[in-house]
């Protein structure tokens, strides 16, 4: 196992973060704080957490336009607030390693944002009822298989890959790809192409 605080991170998570410099980029602000973390899974779109927030309830389109809309009334601060995002991403890392992981992946960052309840990512993200706990029970849910697919089978961090099992499939129907062939041998491995 790598020690702590040195987890990769999945392709899809380093997207997301690609994602939130972008965000914040696009809307004028220098630096990156959990807000814009949460537009990036948000932006991203087809990860784990994206789906998990679906599900709860909440509309992404919704959830990015009310972020949008309450950045636009904070004035830029005088100091980059660096310390929110390492402690988001080295939550994230935590979440990992708690869940015997080998790679931070999109739902690590979600429960890294919803972790801080003081965090404009967390508070906004109560507005539409996601809350860590209903976010961990979900996760726990899709781990036993009792959700976003019909069968039992082994969860890891590679299914958050752009190549997993629930890319781009709606929420409410089974989205599981193929019979289980190699399934246990392919989500052990985390090394894509």
């Amino acid at each position: 196992a790598a020690p702590t605080g040195h987890i990769p991170f999945t392709p899809r998570a380093k997207k997301v973060l690609e994602l939130s410099l972008r965000e914040a980029l696009q809307l004028g602000h220098n630096y990156i704080g959990t807000e814009h973390i949460l537009l990036g899974l948000i932006r991203e779109g087809e990860g784990v957490a994206a789906q998990v927030l679906q599900k709860l309830g909440a509309d992404l389109n919704r959830v990015r336009q009310q972020v949008i809309q309450l950045l636009s009334g904070y004035p830029a601060p005088r100091e980059i607030p660096w310390r929110p995002v390492e402690l988001a991403i080295s939550a994230a890392q935590e979440e990992a390693e708690e869940n015997d992981e080998t790679e931070v992946a999109s739902e690590h960052l979600l429960l890294a944002l919803l972790r801080d309840k003081e965090s404009l990512a967390a508070r906004m993200l109560g507005e539409f009822g996601v809350t860590e706990g209903r976010v961990r029970r979900l996760l726990e849910d899709i781990r036993s298989g009792r959700t976003l697919g019909s069968r039992p089978r082994a969860w890891t961090a590679s299914d958050d890959e752009p190549d997993g099992p629930w890319v781009e499939a709606p929420v409410d129907q089974d989205v599981t790809t193929e019979p289980d062939k190699d399934d246990e041998e392919d989500a052990g491995s985390s090394s894509g192409s």
